[in-house]
């Protein structure tokens, strides 16, 4: 568990490294002058792929880490057994059982939401954050993508507190739903 944490952090340490290296180093030769300005919400962007892959990533391992478990469940069940249930055979747990039979556990489903949450609000994020950046102001647009983004990466902590999963999921529609007035300003 602890080195799922781990992986999971320094993947995030080193995608915030990355983009922000890029913004103060990079000399932006690539682009051309007119997308210059649309510089901040592209890392923004590339950001929020980083945290996608960074879920995608803790999702498989905690299928590998929750396989691993079952297995030494199962070797010590078996040990455990009397002399006369030796002859029966259990099936070992399978990854495919883990990651799509719901035979994995609460990291399991943590991971799983972390990651069906994040592309259900994915969408209607990344439209609203181009349209925002395009039409308004792509310094404004980048600033609440920031802001998404950190309340999202905080989803898989606070998925099992009740209530406290609201500090994710309410900011992030709210930076959503700005994004939103300020194309609707702008179209006005």
């Amino acid at each position: 568990m602890l080195g799922l944490a781990a992986l999971g952090v320094l993947t995030g340490v080193f995608s915030v490294i990355t983009s922000l290296s890029i913004a103060v180093f990079g000399k932006g030769s690539a682009l051309h002058p007119a997308h210059l300005r649309l510089r901040p919400v592209i890392l923004v962007t590339c950001a929020w792929a980083s945290l996608f892959y960074v879920f995608l990533f803790a999702q498989s391992c905690a299928a590998f880490y929750v396989k691993g478990q079952l297995r030494k469940a199962n070797h010590r069940k078996k040990d455990d057994d009397a002399p006369e249930n030796k002859n029966k055979t259990e099936r070992n747990v399978s990854l495919a059982d883990v990651k799509y039979r719901n035979k994995g556990t609460k990291l399991n489903l943590i991971c799983n939401r972390t990651v069906g949450n994040y592309m259900e609000q994915s969408g209607m994020f990344l439209v609203s954050l181009w349209l925002s950046a395009i039409l308004h102001d792509p310094f404004k647009a980048a600033t609440a993508g920031w802001v998404w983004l950190a309340f999202r990466a905080i989803y898989p902590i606070v998925f099992t507190a009740g209530p406290f999963l609201f500090l994710s999921t309410i900011p992030a529609y709210v930076c959503v739903f700005y994004l939103l007035v300020t194309v609707w300003y702008e179209c006005w």
